[in-house]
């Protein structure tokens, strides 16, 4: 028939789907544009619009963001590598660019500095390789010690987690105080090599991005809003902040993405180790154990319950009438604020039977009192 009206396979299966509208598409772009404080270009907006449900072409998306007067806050990488001489310190780059890593292993460190009311202050940060999330920082007037030193003590959990330390050769870096807090806390030591910011480019690009995203686009006005306002940008950038290396993940998306799978990988290795008939037989025979031992249980306080006299009966029912009410109020309380959920009757079962378990669970070796 295509051959007789001389159309093209092609027009003839072809299928009108509707477009989304151009206004939707420019006032998601426009949101997601602000929400993330500029810095979002083709590719992100690409990606946060799926997840909102707009399929666009980023040729698209750089038209409207061109049409809007939107401009990404990004420019092209500045510094140039050096030709400098070998590195002579005795310590060395045990990192060696293996920027991919476990979790708290290896924390990558550097600072930058911010222009607050026309005076140089600085921020350290400490950034871990395995999601690249920002887990410690520190500002002060001062480029010195004391500045990393605040920056370690703003790390939440156990400094010991730690294997390795890489930053530069800076002279913040190496003193005293630097020394003994890696001692204290067995932390291992890795410097770049001399005049290479390759050998620390997750730093430096973390660095690249704050000074794009947060010290360009915010004027500071005291020390105290300087850390009151890079407190905010750390809970956004850890939080929020998708990441291209991270997949277009934000670092606690793939943090928490990759407990996942380490607990669906343990979940595997034990359904594959009972994969047998043998292990089968034997969780079917405990199962059916724990059955009888239920049965027995309840038996025998049921022939123990004939032998009480009334008053200790009912001394039983109010201790087991009140830790009922109280563990349904605490269970409601919780699925009220944690799981936003309404309560089924299946919900009770737990709050049942602890309250039965401590009313009557002596009477499975009670005995009459002469």
């Amino acid at each position: 028939m295509c051959g007789v009206l001389e159309l093209s396979r092609s027009t003839y299966y072809y299928e009108a789907k509707e477009r989304t509208s151009e206004d939707d598409v420019t006032n998601a772009i426009l949101y997601i544009f602000d929400k993330n404080r500029k810095a979002y270009g083709t590719r992100k907006i690409k990606v946060e619009l799926k997840k909102r449900g707009f399929t666009v072409s980023r040729r698209r998306i750089g038209r409207i963001m061109k049409e809007q007067g939107l401009v990404s806050s990004y420019t092209v990488a500045q510094y140039k590598p050096q030709k400098t001489s070998n590195n002579e310190s005795v310590q060395a780059n045990e990192l060696n660019r293996e920027f991919l890593q476990e979790e708290k292993k290896v924390v990558v460190s550097d600072l930058t500095y911010v222009k607050v009311k026309h005076k140089w202050h600085y921020i350290c940060v400490f950034v871990d390789l395995f999601n690249r999330e920002i887990i410690g920082f520190s500002t002060g007037p001062n480029k010195d010690a004391k500045l990393v030193a605040r920056a370690f003590s703003s790390i939440k959990g156990n400094l010991r987690d730690i294997q390795f330390f890489h930053t530069d050769r800076g002279n913040e870096f190496k003193n005293k105080l630097i020394d003994e807090t890696l001692t204290i806390f067995e932390i291992g030591r890795s410097l770049s090599m001399k005049g290479c910011p390759y050998n620390n480019t997750v730093a430096e690009a973390t660095f690249k991005i704050i000074k794009t995203e947060f010290a360009n686009q915010t004027t500071i006005a005291s020390l105290d809003q300087l850390t009151l306002e890079f407190g905010d940008y750390v809970n956004w950038f850890n939080k929020l902040r998708i990441h291209g290396t991270l997949g277009y993940l934000s670092p606690l998306e793939y943090k928490k993405l990759s407990l996942k799978k380490l607990f669906d990988l343990v979940l595997t290795i034990q359904y594959k180790d009972i994969d047998t008939s043998l292990s089968f037989k034997f969780i079917i025979g405990y199962l059916i154990y724990l059955l009888l031992y239920g049965v027995f249980s309840i038996f025998l306080v049921i022939a123990n319950t004939r032998k009480l006299n009334w008053i200790q009966i009912r001394k039983r029912l109010f201790t087991f009438i009140t830790w009922f009410i109280s563990l349904s109020a605490l269970n409601y309380l919780l699925s009220y604020f944690f799981k936003r959920s309404e309560m089924e009757v299946w919900d009770l079962g737990i709050p049942l039977g602890v309250s039965f378990g401590l009313a009557f669970f002596d009477l499975m070796s009670w005995k009459k009192k002469d």
